[in-house]
C-alpha cells in the first residue's frame, strides 16, 4: 500500500468546477447590477412620461373647463332673466331635497 499524498484527478476537477462557479457568480453579480440600473432608469423614464401625460391631461381639462365657463357666462349675458329663473328653480329644488321635508 502506498501512503503518499498525491492529488486525485477528481479533486482537480472539483477545484476547476469551484473556480468556474466563482466566475459565474461574479458574472451574475455584474449582470444583476446592470439589471438594477436598467430597472432604475426605466422607472425614472416611466415617471417622467407619466408626469408629462398628467400635465397634458390637466391642461386639456383646464382649457375645456374655461371654455365651458365662458359659454355659460355668455348664455347668462344673453338671457339674464331666464338664467336667474333657472338658478332660482335649481336652488329651490335643491333646498327641498336637502331640507328633509318631503310632503
Amino acid at each position: 500500500m502506498a501512503t503518499g499524498t498525491t492529488e486525485s484527478p477528481t479533486k482537480t476537477g472539483s477545484e476547476t468546477d469551484i473556480e468556474k462557479l466563482q466566475a459565474e457568480i461574479q458574472q451574475l453579480r455584474a449582470d444583476f447590477g446592470k439589471l438594477i440600473e436598467t430597472t432604475r432608469d426605466l422607472a425614472r423614464h416611466g415617471f417622467t412620461e407619466a408626469r408629462e401625460k398628467a400635465r397634458g391631461s390637466a391642461e386639456t381639462a383646464w382649457t375645456e373647463l374655461t371654455r365651458q365657463a365662458q359659454g355659460v357666462s355668455h348664455e347668462i349675458e344673453e338671457r339674464p332673466l331666464i338664467s336667474a329663473l333657472i338658478a332660482f328653480g335649481f336652488g329651490l329644488v335643491l333646498g327641498l331635497l336637502l331640507s328633509g321635508r318631503r310632503s
